[in-house]
């Protein structure tokens, strides 16, 4: 075999080894992410974590998850009003000086797209992870704000003059919310 014909077949496997070990760390990367959301989140259930991951949601965005009832309650009623998402921003802005930008960015996406009912899987069971970590005095005052800020995010876009804002399905998603706090 001649020197040129050994250097290719050299390169091709340098190559293809290059790439394989590149999958491989990938792998490892995105296993360790997924044990690190497990221990942040308290969610034990890999199904979960995994659809977590999908979802884009890593270690510094973990905190994003607490977003998603105001999200569903703002696509309650079928579309997301401005006024709805910016309280959600302001709520963002006030809370989160660490990776903000991120945390937006992942909730406008989810702001973007009517898929509340996957994401509220998601959130119950950070609910049971949350509560199973925190404690239950913690969970109880996550519950009151939780439901609190779901209010107003529901008042924000409607009724006049704060009379009749909240729409029967905005109504009944709070309820809904209320309810896995209580079934946990």
């Amino acid at each position: 075999m001649s020197d040129l014909m050994k250097n290719r077949e050299m390169a091709l496997e340098n190559v293809f080894f290059r790439d394989l070990d590149r999958k491989i760390l990938q792998d490892l990367q995105d296993e360790n992410e997924k044990e690190v959301l497990s221990k942040l989140s308290g969610i034990d259930d890999s199904v979960h974590i995994e659809q977590i991951f999908s979802m884009g949601i890593r270690a510094q965005t973990i905190v994003a998850l607490g977003y998603i009832p105001f999200i569903a309650v703002a696509w309650a009623d079928g579309a997301v009003e401005k006024k709805e998402r910016n309280l959600i921003a302001s709520k963002i802005k006030v809370e989160r000086s660490d990776h903000q930008a991120m945390i937006l960015g992942l909730v406008d996406r989810w702001l973007a797209r009517d898929n509340h009912d996957e994401l509220l899987e998601v959130w119950r069971d950070y609910l049971k992870g949350y509560k199973s970590t925190k404690g239950p005095d913690a969970f109880n005052s996550m519950k009151a704000d939780v439901l609190e800020f779901s209010h107003l995010v529901a008042k924000s876009a409607g009724g006049l003059f704060g009379i009749g804002s909240e729409t029967g399905s905005e109504k009944e998603l709070i309820k809904r919310l209320n309810n896995y706090f209580n079934e946990i």
